[in-house]
């Protein structure tokens, strides 16, 4: 799915685990900008709530994020 963040698009799998969307999460600390991106449970059955490393691109963190086969 196609999920835009501060105007950057990037293309995004369902959480692994119980399919909800992800979420993005950007955050800057005193000299970067940093990404994350985990799962929403959006359906409250998430149990595992995956959530990458901080990227330093939002490109990176989606890369991370799409390590794996989409269903």
């Amino acid at each position: 799915m196609e999920m835009e963040y501060c105007g950057q698009k990037v293309d995004l799998h369902p959480c692994p685990f119980c399919g909800s969307a992800p979420l993005i999460h950007g955050y800057r600390n005193r000299m970067r900008q940093w990404y994350r991106i985990r799962c929403s449970n959006e359906k409250e059955v998430c149990r595992m709530t995956p959530e990458t490393s901080a990227s330093r691109t939002l490109k990176q963190a989606a890369a991370d994020w799409n390590m794996r086969p989409e269903k």
